[in-house]
């Protein structure tokens, strides 16, 4: 039987739908618009890797539905929203703009909004010490998936740094 952690945002109200395709051994932790603060100097990264060593967790995913609506607000700013989580998701939408405007709708936006985080989060996780350790044993798998409220099927494999 395998564990499994899913970190995840918290508008898109995932959780049941991916433990019933994961099973009971499912742990997940949320943040707004999957922006995990895995910074050192937070220690959440090391709470993170603290967690995945103590319920022996062989599979982790970050997963962000499309219907994020931070995810939108980053992609058209308007007053109202000024959240760290924001903050962070509308300059990644700027420092990528040439990439995201190459998908003319707002959804396929969306989505490579999206992409561009979870690979963030993703390389995050792959420079903390501990987890990173994890990943090179082949003792934790990790994995990406945007979703968009339907039936979870997009994921993404991530190869391993060489």
């Amino acid at each position: 039987m395998k564990n499994t952690l899913i970190l995840t945002g918290i508008a898109a109200h995932l959780q049941q739908q991916l433990q019933q395709e994961f099973g009971q051994n499912t742990y997940f932790l949320t943040a707004l618009g999957t922006v995990f603060a895995l910074e050192p100097e937070t220690g959440y990264g090391d709470a993170l890797v603290d967690l995945v060593l103590r319920n022996q967790i062989t599979e982790v995913y970050l997963v962000q539905d499309t219907s994020c609506p931070v995810l939108t607000h980053a992609l058209n700013p308007s007053s109202g929203m000024e959240t760290c989580a924001h903050n962070f998701l509308q300059q990644l939408a700027k420092d990528h703009s040439a990439e995201i405007l190459q998908h003319p709708t707002l959804a396929g936006q969306k989505k490579c909004l999206a992409q561009l985080n979870l690979y963030r989060q993703a390389e995050q996780l792959r420079r903390l010490p501990g987890f990173s350790a994890l990943l090179t044993q082949g003792k934790v798998a990790l994995q990406v998936r945007v979703t968009d409220q339907a039936p979870v099927r997009a994921t993404f494999e991530l190869q391993p740094q060489t």
